[in-house]
């Protein structure tokens, strides 16, 4: 059964990616790009620091993205920077005009698809899912943190 929950999340993720992936292939954008303009575009502003964060992976897997985003012009820097800022990462970053437009098409596709993965699942069984993930992220902290659960 544990398997079995392994293979099934990590499935869905390299399928959603795979689909988002396709969707925004003329454009040129991975996944991992998306999610970041897609996280930007809900929040307006967020560090290099904070998304890494928020997305679970290192800093510098994060500061590729960006760096591929502002050389795109899709994002940029809250404020004019201090390039040689050995903390550069701590900044804000924000969609610029172009990142903005496509950032709410961006955003589309993600309910699209969101809707697509909800498809014939019921109201209680989405609630039910909800627990049970919730549950298994809590418990994936504490391993992470203490290489344990703690109060079971």
């Amino acid at each position: 059964m544990n398997d079995f929950f392994i293979r099934t999340i990590v499935a869905i993720k390299k399928n959603l990616q795979s689909y988002l992936n396709e969707k925004f292939k003329e454009l040129n954008l991975s996944s991992s790009e998306i999610f970041i303009m897609h996280l930007l575009y809900i929040e307006k502003s967020l560090s290099q620091s904070k998304l890494a964060h928020i997305l679970e992976c290192d800093k510098s897997h994060v500061n590729r993205i960006t760096t591929k985003l502002i050389d795109k012009n899709l994002i940029c820097y809250t404020e004019i920077q201090n390039q040689n800022d050995r903390h550069l990462r701590n900044n804000g970053l924000k969609l610029t005009d172009t990142g903005l437009n496509l950032a709410k098409k961006i955003a589309v596709e993600i309910k699209n698809s969101i809707n697509m993965l909800n498809s014939g699942i019921t109201k209680q069984e989405e609630e039910i899912t909800k627990r049970v993930l919730f549950k298994m992220l809590d418990n994936s902290y504490s391993i992470k943190q203490n290489g344990e659960i703690k109060n079971v």
